[in-house]
């Protein structure tokens, strides 16, 4: 049975734990790192300063091509952080937290003096969602900085998206993120380890989710078209992509989402609903060594 004050007080505790934790802050640093340099810096170094001889595809110019970088379309860019390398990230968070606590053996003390073994795996599964719900905000707060500038540079409007796509935006973050947290954090309590997770996670990222429907897509037919729409990484692209491109003529050879932004958001909930109780039997059910 769950007491409320025993959950809050195994709240207190890991939050003070991830406060702590030197790698939390290196994810976050490297996260927005990724997202300034790669996302806006690179890319818009590009646009500004084409390499002789660069042809741009039919009716795009670098200047329609630099509206991704301005405020306007701060939601979509941040976004980008989102996929398979925000997604590397939240994983290994989520392997981080719970295969820590079996490496250095504090597992068994913390479950032999109490709280119960579902009131850590809940405190755990809260500090980890705030934790990604701070990312999520810090991602959005530093692709405005950087379209703010960027804006300012070019002498562009700065104008911003509504505040319906802002919020749909860190939802979409904070959800995607935590279906690759929980499923780490799946991985961990399964093997009882981070190690071996970490290495498993990242062959199904790599593997399954980029080379499977990322490049064999293109030659496997209607058959993997619909497989992809039963697995997470597809539908997290899809509900990126439901945000539509920065310009109308980018959108038209943009790739389309392979299902609606609200069964996307169905399939991944229902992917980290999965991992969550999973997880739960797992620590729940079985002796820790």
């Amino acid at each position: 049975m769950i007491r409320l004050d025993s959950l809050l007080g195994a709240i207190a505790g890991e939050s003070l734990k991830m406060l702590r934790r030197p790698a939390v802050y290196v994810l976050g640093a490297i996260l927005l790192a990724i997202l300034v340099l790669i996302s806006y810096l690179l890319g818009w170094f590009f646009l500004s300063y084409p390499p002789p001889g660069t042809r741009f595809p039919e009716g795009l110019n670098p200047a329609e091509l630099k509206r991704a970088f301005y405020p306007i379309n701060l939601v979509r860019q941040a976004l980008s952080n989102a996929s398979v390398l925000g997604g590397v990230l939240a994983l290994i968070l989520g392997v981080l937290t719970v295969g820590s606590e079996y490496g250095w053996g504090t597992l068994k003390t913390i479950l032999t003096q109490r709280p119960a073994r579902l009131e850590i795996f809940l405190a755990k599964t809260v500090t980890v969602a705030g934790t990604l719900a701070v990312f999520a905000i810090l991602n959005l707060a530093a692709a405005a900085v950087m379209s703010i500038l960027l804006g300012l540079v070019d002498q562009q409007s700065l104008t911003f998206p509504n505040a319906v796509q802002v919020i749909a935006g860190l939802g979409t973050t904070w959800l995607i993120w935590n279906w690759y947290a929980a499923f780490g954090g799946f991985l961990a309590y399964w093997f009882r380890q981070s190690a071996l997770a970490i290495g498993i996670g990242l062959a199904y990222l790599l593997v399954v989710e980029s080379l499977v429907f990322g490049v064999l897509n293109s030659v496997g037919g209607t058959f993997l078209q619909t497989v992809e729409k039963f697995f997470p990484g597809p539908n997290a692209m899809a509900l990126i992509l439901s945000f539509g491109s920065a310009t109308p003529t980018v959108a038209q050879s943009a790739p389309r989402p392979i299902v609606g932004a609200w069964q996307a958001t169905m399939v991944l909930a229902l992917y980290l609903l999965a991992a969550l109780i999973t997880s739960a039997i797992l620590l729940r059910s079985r002796d820790v060594t």
